[in-house]
């Protein structure tokens, strides 16, 4: 399967996101005086975490939209579930590996980055 180009392109723009509010969030760590390196760790597994679902969700979108509407709900379906297995699964991963609460934390916030990301796009494109 071909990856759309608008895939790739929301794709980036939440990447870029989750990105941004992560530098955001190390340095809140690093001011607070509750960072080391398996903060970054966290941060960056939360972020593929984050990033990937999107990408994935993107991808059972994309085909979706050549379904017809029945298949294409039970496609959506089956997504949503899948997913959200996933990131509990890999988020859990990453929990049992770090005890530390600040690298807990730095794993579980990047998950809510594109949500904010969502929220701040007709901000942002209403501006440009």
């Amino acid at each position: 399967m071909k990856i759309d180009k608008t895939v790739i392109k929301e794709t980036k723009y939440i990447a870029s996101f989750v990105i941004i509010f992560s530098v955001l969030m190390q340095a809140v760590f690093l001011i607070i005086g509750k960072w080391d390196y398996t903060v970054l760790i966290g941060n960056l597994w939360g972020i593929i975490i984050a990033v990937g679902n999107f990408f994935v969700m993107g991808l059972f979108v994309q085909k979706a939209v050549t379904q017809d509407e029945k298949e294409a709900r039970q496609t959506v379906r089956a997504s949503q579930s899948l997913r959200m297995a996933a990131i509990f699964v890999l988020a859990a991963v990453g929990l049992i590996i770090f005890k530390q609460t600040p690298t807990r934390v730095a794993i579980v916030l990047p998950l809510i980055f594109p949500r904010i990301a969502i929220m701040l796009r007709p901000i942002i494109y209403r501006n440009i």
